[in-house]
């Protein structure tokens, strides 16, 4: 009995896993049939088409040739920079910036204190206002010097107007004498008449040595107002040298007053601070190596990019770049090349282009990494095939394609222009509407009966490799 139920359990068993193999096979004889069908659609029902007959893909040329294009890495910088020095060492005292701050041309950064420099100011001004002082002196001498000649040569007038009327003096009391002697002479009058007449006549003539002795000594005094202007004008030309000297002296030391006070030369960006509030400074001069501050102008940035040699004579200021950076994936900065090298380094064979962009919304950042288009020519007339269209290599600009014409593949020679690896310039010998064989088998001959499995216009015009 024992022996009989263990019999009908093993044809239980049995019975399961034939069931179980059966399923099996019955799902994947459904899912095999399944994936025939798929495929039988997506090859565009390739089962119907003989085996004498190739399969072959096909694409339909785009209007227009290859445009000239250089794709090169390239780098944002500012477009101006400046690493801000103290010129005299002393104790930063204030800090009005950081790392970060934007700044305009003009702003004060940060002031040191160097007490010794305000007093060569203090100095320096005072000396200043002395020989100022030294020169309106000398100017009033020369003012005193000229009056005092004026006076003298009113006295020589004076003088010599005296000289004249002594002089008709002398002539009226030598005629008065000689007339009243010969009257004596006549006994007409009496000897101390005669005598009176002589003492007259002898007075006028002192009266006249002693105005032209009033007019010698006027002359001298007039010389020497004369002395006295030029001396003045001597002193005054020193004075003014001295006020010179004291005024460079002051402008010198308010020079180096102003280096206290450090200010942004442009608009732009605090990049580095290499200082704090109440550390020493010193200068370059003294032994300073490292910059107080530095600041950027970021409102417009040059985009820097190195051009190989086979491209450099085809690139020119004002071509149209498009510049694309890896951390602004979406993105894309329009400009212009601005300048041009005109030297290629001798080491890596390139040539250095700067392309300016705006930058307002501070966007790009220095040093920013991304790759730069630079259209150098405009599209030649022609179409474009992807390259792998070619069957054979290509000699002389010449090359042979397939195209598609009643069911047949027909070669017909064409003429090649650029090749970028992807796609190809066919220059003459294809129009738009002419079907292209991709791909053409290493059998297929001119005549061949062929049949189109896939068209891959549609990845040709997204840029890719069919």
């Amino acid at each position: 009995m024992s022996y009989l139920r263990r019999a009908n359990w093993w044809y239980v068993c049995v019975a399961i896993l034939v069931f179980g193999g059966l399923l099996t096979l019955s799902v994947r004889g459904s899912r095999h049939t399944s994936a025939a069908s798929a495929a039988k659609v997506d090859i565009g029902q390739t089962a119907t088409i003989p085996d004498a007959v190739t399969r072959v893909e096909t694409v339909h040329p785009t209007k227009g040739g290859l445009a000239r294009v250089a794709s090169e890495p390239g780098s944002a910088h500012s477009f101006e920079s400046a690493e801000l020095f103290a010129k005299v060492s002393g104790y930063l005292e204030k800090l009005h910036v950081d790392i970060g701050s934007h700044v305009k041309q003009g702003d004060l950064l940060a002031e040191i204190d160097v007490p010794e420099l305000t007093k060569d100011v203090e100095s320096a001004n005072a000396s200043h206002q002395q020989a100022e002082a030294e020169v309106t002196q000398a100017e009033a001498r020369i003012d005193s010097a000229i009056a005092d000649q004026q006076a003298a040569e009113a006295k020589i007038a004076q003088a010599k107007a005296e000289v004249e009327r002594c002089l008709a003096e002398v002539e009226f009391t030598r005629s008065q004498y000689e007339r009243n002697r010969e009257l004596n002479q006549l006994k007409g009058i009496p000897d101390r008449v005669v005598e009176e007449k002589l003492r007259q006549y002898q007075s006028a003539q002192a009266s006249h040595h002693a105005a032209q002795s009033s007019v010698a000594a006027a002359e001298q005094l007039a010389s020497a107002a004369t002395s006295r202007i030029a001396l003045a004008r001597a002193d005054l030309k020193v004075s003014q040298a001295k006020a010179r000297v004291a005024q460079s002296q002051l402008d010198r030391a308010n020079v180096m007053a102003s280096y206290m006070k450090i200010a942004s030369p442009y608009d732009g960006v605090i990049t580095a601070r290499n200082f704090h509030r109440g550390e020493f400074i010193r200068a370059p001069g003294q032994g300073g190596q490292a910059p107080l501050l530095a600041v950027d102008r970021t409102d417009k940035m040059r985009v820097v990019v190195k051009i190989p040699e086979l491209e450099v004579p085809y690139v020119q200021p004002g071509d149209l770049a498009k510049v694309h950076f890896d951390a602004l994936p979406l993105r894309e900065f329009t400009g212009a090349v601005a300048r041009i090298a005109d030297s290629e380094d001798s080491l890596t064979r390139t040539m250095q282009v700067e392309i300016d962009l705006p930058n307002p919304d501070g966007a790009i950042r220095d040093r920013m990494y991304g790759r730069v288009e630079i259209a150098l020519e405009d599209s030649p007339p022609g179409v474009t095939v992807p390259t792998t269209c070619l069957a054979g290599d290509v000699k002389d600009r010449q090359g042979n394609v397939f195209v598609l014409e009643n069911g047949q593949a027909r070669a017909r020679q064409v003429q090649v222009g650029t090749d970028n690896g992807i796609q190809v310039e066919i220059l003459s010998g294809l129009t738009v509407s002419d079907t292209v064989i991709v791909h053409p088998p290493g059998g297929l001959t001119d005549g061949s009966k062929v049949a189109v499995v896939t068209s891959v216009a549609s990845r040709v015009t997204a840029g890719q490799t069919p």
